[in-house]
């Protein structure tokens, strides 16, 4: 991920003519529990999704930490979706944002067994008691 937001070039040429680059990043945000590389990675971040050109970005992230740094990545990002858990059993997708449109923000179900979004959940659960601390440390 840090070579293609240093060094965008080399990746944009293996698609002359395609459709661009698309880089995906999950839970972005656990890189700012760093005491280290906190600071950088911000501005990394930020630079990516105010840059022009044909690559596009999928950054996720959890609003519950550090929320003053994501509110300026929310801020800075041309599209913006939000994605919470309702009740046990139903996922909620709300587009806020979307570039180059003028749109009142669109919300969408999407149904999930019980089993899938329990298994989500504790995923989501032993990162933070696993990641965050070592993470914490570097």
């Amino acid at each position: 991920m840090n070579d293609l937001l240093i060094n965008q070039d080399p990746y944009i040429d293996l698609l002359p003519d395609g459709p661009g680059v698309l880089a995906f990043g999950a839970a972005l945000n656990l890189f700012l529990f760093s005491p280290t590389y906190a600071d950088g990675v911000q501005e990394k971040f930020l630079h990516a999704v105010k840059s022009p050109g044909p690559e596009s970005y999928l950054f996720t992230v959890a609003i519950s930490a550090y929320r003053e740094k994501i509110r300026e990545l929310e801020d800075a990002a041309g599209n913006l979706m939000y994605a919470h858990m309702e009740e046990m059993g139903s996922l909620v997708l709300e587009l806020w944002k979307l570039s180059g449109t003028e749109m009142d923000w669109e919300r969408v179900s999407v149904p999930l067994t019980r089993e899938s979004l329990k298994e989500i959940k504790d995923m989501a659960e032993s990162g933070k008691r696993q990641l965050v601390p070592a993470i914490r440390k570097k």
